[in-house]
């Protein structure tokens, strides 16, 4: 199965194959980790991030900074960096895979690994860096990942439930497998079935908004009309409680 992951690229000072020009574009040296730039031309790494909880070890995205879950588990509001600065902040996203070997991950007992947190293909770089010289940067990506049954309780067979668990679908060299964000096309009749659908919708809203805009003026002229010939006080609040009820009714 596939799920759609958001991408952001960050500013580094670590050296990197993928940088900036000057001209604002994008470039990937051939050499491997470049580490010096020309003026105004500046290091770049590309993460792609999760809203799945975030555990101790992880690597998060906040505030267009990157860092390390050092304290507890939470699926969103942490956190206490690498700096052990407090945050709370409740936009907090899990990075599954970068550019940025530096950062590592960990496995279930929370034991860093050796291989380093998933990498991204040379073919999903080279489009990102396409797509963004060309002005339409890759935000959103589709992440491939295998599905497993999760082990039934008694209760769960008898209720005939099933939970499934998943885990990232990756190459023998730890990259992940991505594929572009579908863009859905229609046909001319699919449009304009659309079209006809948003037509009637419209029609109907303003039918109902003339009956309630009369309906709200006829109930007003009655109110008035019957607080003027009555003078007890209590039967007056009576009156428009009731007027208000119906107004209420025909409102929803």
């Amino acid at each position: 199965m596939q799920k759609q992951h958001q991408v952001v690229m960050l500013t580094t000072e670590k050296a990197s194959r993928l940088y900036s020009t000057y001209k604002n574009t994008l470039e990937l040296s051939k050499i491997g980790e470049t580490v010096f730039l020309g003026t105004h031309s500046k290091f770049q790494h590309l993460y792609i991030l999760s809203d799945e909880e975030i555990k101790e070890g992880d690597w998060y995205f906040n505030n267009d900074k990157i860092a390390k879950c050092e304290r507890f588990s939470t699926r969103k509001a942490l956190i206490f960096d690498s700096n052990r600065e407090a945050s709370y902040s409740t936009d907090c996203s899990k990075v599954i895979a970068s550019t940025d070997k530096s950062i590592h991950g960990t496995n279930d007992l929370n034991v860093k690994i050796s291989q380093h947190i998933h990498g991204l293909s040379q073919g999903f770089i080279e489009k990102y860096i396409k797509m963004y010289n060309l002005g339409t940067p890759i935000v959103d990506i589709m992440v491939e990942y295998d599905e497993y049954a999760v082990p039934l309780s008694y209760e769960q067979f008898m209720n005939n439930e099933q939970d499934f668990m998943y885990k990232l679908r990756v190459r023998p060299d730890n990259t992940i497998i991505t594929h572009p964000v579908e863009v859905k096309t229609y046909t001319e009749n699919e449009m304009l079935a659309i079209y006809e659908v948003g037509r009637a919708d419209a029609l109907l809203s303003h039918k109902l908004g003339k009956y309630i805009d009369s309906s709200k003026d006829l109930i007003n002229k009655l109110k008035t009309k019957i607080l003027k010939k009555t003078e007890d006080t209590s039967l007056n609040w009576l009156i428009v409680v009731a007027l208000l009820a119906i107004y209420t009714f025909i409102i929803l």
